[in-house]
C-alpha cells in the first residue's frame, strides 16, 4: 500500500513554535529542509534525539564504513518497502562508492543464485534484523520478509512507502 498522503505532516515554516524553528534553524541557513525534518519537527524532543543519533550514523565517527553502512540502510529500507529511505539513499549510496549494479544486489540480499557476484557481507544481517520474529521490526510489523522466491515486491523500481495504519 502506498499512502496518498503523510500521515504526520510537515510543519510549515509559517507555523512553527519557537522549539520547532529552533530545532531547524541550522538546516534553513544550509538553505533546505527535508520534509522528513519538518515531519520530526512536529515532535521537537524527540527529534532532537533523532537527529542526535542520525547525525552520528552518518558521522565518520561511525566505526561502520560509509559503504557499508549505506549497505545495511539500503537492505533495511528495500526490505520495510520504504521508498522515501530508498531514495534518499540512492545518492547517498553512490556517493559512498556503491557502483548500480552493487545497489540492484542489495534488493535480491544475500541469497544469490550460483555464479552471481557475490552481496556484500553486510546484507544479511540487515536482513536477518528486519525480518527474524524477534527482531523489533517484525514485532512493530513494519517489515516483511522478501526475497527472491516470496510473492513480496522485487521488481528493480525503488519501494513504495507501505506504512500499515494500526
Amino acid at each position: 500500500m502506498r499512502l496518498t498522503h503523510p500521515r504526520i505532516h510537515p510543519v510549515p515554516d509559517d507555523q512553527l513554535t519557537a522549539d520547532q524553528a529552533e530545532l531547524l534553524a541550522p538546516m534553513q541557513k544550509s538553505g533546505r529542509v527535508l520534509n522528513i525534518f519538518r515531519t520530526l519537527a512536529a515532535a521537537p524532543k524527540a527529534a532532537k534525539g533523532f537527529l542526535a543519533w542520525g547525525n552520528y550514523i552518518l558521522s565518520r565517527r561511525n566505526d561502520l564504513p560509509a559503504r557499508e553502512r549505506e549497505i545495511v540502510i539500503m537492505r533495511t529500507g528495500f526490505l520495510c518497502k520504504s521508498g522515501y529511505e530508498w531514495t534518499q539513499h540512492h545518492r547517498i549510496s553512490l556517493n559512498a562508492g556503491l557502483s548500480e549494479a552493487e545497489i540492484a544486489r542489495i534488493k535480491i540480499g544475500a541469497e544469490l543464485p550460483a555464479g552471481a557476484p557475490p552481496t556484500p557481507p553486510c546484507c544479511k544481517p540487515a536482513t536477518n534484523f528486519t525480518t527474524t520474529s524477534s527482531s523489533p521490526m517484525r514485532r512493530g510489523r513494519r517489515c516483511e520478509r522478501t526475497s527472491p522466491r516470496s510473492s513480496a515486491w522485487t521488481s528493480s523500481s525503488p519501494p513504495a512507502s507501505t506504512r500499515r495504519s494500526r
